[in-house]
């Protein structure tokens, strides 16, 4: 079973937003972005390398005001 975390993301520019959600979304719309997210995750978890399926399942909670972010953290 794999553990699930939570990512807050928050900043006013929608571009910036936009980067994370593209590179920790799910949905990859190509290999080589896939190619380099695993290395990534490899290099986030080297613990999970060699055991994929155990890679945490990742909330990406974004805001674009830091009140906001506040509010998420505290929920």
């Amino acid at each position: 079973m794999s553990e699930k975390i939570r990512i807050l993301v928050a900043d006013d520019e929608k571009a910036i937003l936009d980067v994370f959600e593209e590179t920790l979304s799910e949905d990859l719309p190509s290999k080589d972005q896939e190619k380099d997210l695993e290395a990534a995750k490899g290099k986030l978890f080297p613990d999970l390398i060699n055991n994929q399926e155990n890679y945490p399942e990742i909330d990406l909670v974004m805001c674009t005001q830091g009140e906001r972010a506040i509010e998420l953290v505290q929920e």
